[in-house]
């Protein structure tokens, strides 16, 4: 990572990933997954040392003087000895501190253990919100969270995913959209969502209802508490639930004219429902791309799109500050 943010010029991101499932478990040499709990509280020490060793290194300590065959000065490396529940780590790095101090740190979720998590550190973060009025409780929830810890509201990115599904009338969204709900199985929408709850679904009959497992969930806990509670409330069967899902994967996914995505982006936007969002194709066409040559431009002239790009790090871009060094 701090090797990529130097060779880019300051335009690396850390996706801190706790995963979701027993089989990604097993490929480090574990029969099971962290519980959810012990996942975040992995996390939140792994962060940390990474944030120290990035410091550990200061960005004037090379001197390379050939002459005195001097190459560093000592002073500006700092011992870092950690010992921890979970990991034991010995500074300082061996590379120079990255260019934007620490790499723009990212984070996905909305449980309230990532809530707790992404408040303290997270810089930008991918969240999943069905609706503007969730996507709004959970910015104002997030922003005074990280007030809590003393950080500033506005160097949290909140980015919501969202799946457009752009025609060139209604119409053509609609069909469009009939046609890709179309090619989903009940077998691929329950093989996703067992994966990501990380609880084998075909012991349940597909034509049945939808068990209540929200307590069982060891995976996705945050999105497939709200999935299931939604489908129970619906009374949708498993297997419609799991089509459902397959579907946006519970983002919203509005479907219309450019003229109506590029509004419904502004008004979440406008009302503080996101800083942004991560867009999602629904699937990619080598003749067009809708999404960029009409609704892009929409967003442009509304003026909460950029026009260019400014010279800068990731960081710079995304108006974060870089972070002072600890060891100072």
């Amino acid at each position: 990572m701090t090797n990529i943010d130097h060779i880019s010029g300051g335009r690396a991101a850390w996706n801190v990933v706790t995963s979701l499932t027993h089989a990604e478990a097993r490929n480090f040499g574990r029969s099971q997954h962290f519980s959810h709990e012990d996942r975040y509280c992995r996390a939140a020490e792994f962060i940390d040392v990474m944030k120290a060793l990035w410091d550990s290194f200061e960005e004037d300590a090379l001197v390379v003087e050939k002459s005195s065959a001097r190459f560093a000065d000592p002073a500006r490396f700092h011992r870092f000895d950690h010992q921890g529940e979970s990991f034991e780590v010995q500074g300082p790095l061996n590379l120079p501190r990255p260019p934007q101090g620490h790499p723009v740190v990212i984070q996905a979720g909305v449980s309230e253990a990532f809530i707790d998590l992404a408040a303290q550190h997270a810089e930008m973060l991918f969240v999943v919100q069905p609706n503007r009025e969730r996507a709004q409780q959970f910015y104002q929830t997030i922003k005074e969270r990280a007030q809590h810890y003393q950080r500033q509201p506005d160097q949290l990115r909140i980015m919501p995913g969202l799946v457009p599904i752009v025609g060139h009338s209604e119409q053509d969204a609609r069909d469009r959209a009939e046609h890709l709900k179309s090619l989903i199985t009940v077998e691929s929408g329950l093989s996703f969502v067992s994966a990501s709850m990380n609880i084998d679904l075909s012991q349940y009959p597909v034509d049945g209802p939808v068990p209540d497992l929200r307590e069982q969930i060891t995976g996705s806990k945050g999105r497939f508490q709200y999935v299931i509670a939604n489908a129970i409330q619906q009374k949708l069967t498993l297997g419609e639930m799991a089509k459902r899902y397959a579907e946006s994967l519970s983002f919203p996914s509005p479907t219309g004219t450019a003229d109506q995505i590029a509004q419904q982006m502004i008004d979440w936007y406008q009302h503080q429902a996101c800083d942004g969002f991560v867009i999602l194709p629904t699937y990619i066409d080598e003749n067009e791309d809708l999404f960029l040559s009409q609704v892009v431009p929409r967003l442009q002239d509304a003026g909460v799109f950029h026009q260019d790009y400014a010279a800068g790090t990731l960081r710079e871009r995304l108006g974060l500050v870089k972070p002072a060094n600890r060891f100072h």
